[in-house]
């Protein structure tokens, strides 16, 4: 009698442990579900269809860009439109927008066709910038892609990295990059590009394969790093990419592709594709 009971007191405790998990899991599943909201023009979206930019600032707030001519930012419930106006202080010059950066100091660097905007968190005002003008090709637009402690980097005028100190503004020219260099320096693929402090070196997207293209600013060296094989999938037949992402926890870009999702390891420099074939494929 004695065992019987201790049998069907181990069997309600398990029951009972085996319910409060699955409660437990219900509960921490239903927690993490997202919900979908249309925002549309009521709550003050404007009407452009182009949005080309969008960045989640330190207070939550979400940033909107278009490259026809929107600058908005999001507190949740409405959207704030700024405004160009070329005669009052503190205003933004143009709002149309290329891309964001937000600083180390939690200020956002707005790229634009014609110069470079810094949005003051604190004080609500807008500093503007004119960008270098390459007697070329006439080109003065600016694309902020990175921000060190000190530094937002920039892709100027479409032949310069450049880079603008947050505390004094001064901007330096690091290095320029020439037609040859055959890199990817229009939108959206230019703003992915990456600055590395360890290797002290920036890397941008090339226009026609899959791969990287490492510029040097300690020595002014143009590295190309390529994969040197592709399999034929069907009607892949381009190996470009537009976006790239630095994992710090793993030392490595991300890169998307025709091919499927690739990885670069900084460390020995060698690429590993997903998706459509393996890394030992």
């Amino acid at each position: 009698m004695e065992s019987f009971k201790k049998i069907t007191l181990i069997v309600i405790v398990c029951f009972a442990g085996r319910y409060c998990f699955a409660q437990q899991q219900k509960k921490e599943i239903k927690e993490v579900q997202y919900r979908a909201v249309h925002w549309t023009v009521e709550e003050g979206l404007n009407k452009e269809r182009w949005h080309t930019a969008m960045i989640k600032d330190v207070n939550g707030f979400l940033w909107v860009g278009s490259s026809h001519g929107e600058l908005s930012r999001f507190d949740g419930y409405r959207f704030q439109q700024y405004y160009p106006d070329i005669k009052k202080h503190g205003a933004i010059r143009s709002d149309n927008c290329l891309a964001f950066v937000e600083d180390s100091l939690h200020n956002i660097w707005i790229g634009r066709f014609h110069g470079l905007s810094r949005y003051d968190i604190r004080a609500d005002t807008f500093t503007n910038f004119v960008s270098l003008i390459d007697t070329a090709n006439s080109n003065d637009a600016v694309i902020p892609f990175w921000a060190s402690s000190n530094d937002v980097f920039c892709i100027e005028a479409g032949t310069w990295i450049t880079a603008y100190n947050i505390y004094s503004f001064a901007r330096k020219k690091l290095l320029k990059i020439s037609s040859a260099d055959k890199v990817h320096l229009a939108m959206p693929a230019a703003a992915y590009s990456i600055f590395d402090s360890v290797s002290n070196s920036v890397w941008i997207l090339p226009e026609d394969e899959e791969g990287l293209v490492q510029f040097s600013l300690s020595t002014g060296k143009i590295t190309r790093h390529t994969r040197a094989e592709y399999k034929s999938h069907g009607s892949y037949v381009h190996h470009d990419a537009e976006a790239m992402r630095f994992d710090r926890n793993r030392n490595c870009i991300w890169i998307n592709s025709h091919d499927g999702l690739t990885q670069f390891t900084m460390v020995d420099q060698q690429f590993c594709a997903y998706g459509l074939y393996s890394c030992n494929g």
